[in-house]
């Protein structure tokens, strides 16, 4: 498998800029995952049961369900890297160092956004 795959890659960015677009013109959100985890995180009783707020729970659903197909059907060998292990310059991150990498990511997203907004 090769890691330069600009065929692909470009067709995963077109597909979501498409769904980034369509998003914003038709349901006038922003599509962002951090603020889209947010939502589960401070209000998860209207993310999952207000009607407009229901397709987030379909997003974040649709990132798993799409990674186990890839998997199983096209590249069963997709995470599995063969340097891991082996390359001392290569980390090795724990699951929950992701999660705690992903609530950085999310607060610096939110705490940037309100400085934005402040007149200068």
């Amino acid at each position: 498998m090769s890691l330069f795959t600009p065929v692909s890659g470009l067709l995963g960015g077109s597909m979501i800029g498409l769904s980034a677009a369509t998003l914003l013109l038709g349901n006038g959100d922003i599509l962002g995952a951090s603020g889209i985890c947010s939502s589960f995180a401070l209000a998860p009783r209207k993310t999952l049961t207000e009607p407009s707020q229901q397709w987030k729970l379909a997003f974040m659903a649709s990132f798993l369900v799409t990674v186990r197909l890839y998997m199983k059907y096209i590249d069963p060998e997709a995470l599995e890297d063969p340097r891991l292990g082996t390359d001392p310059a290569l980390p090795i991150v724990s699951p929950l160092g992701y999660v705690v990498s992903g609530f950085l990511v999310g607060f610096g997203t939110r705490v940037c956004g309100k400085l934005k907004a402040q007149p200068r």
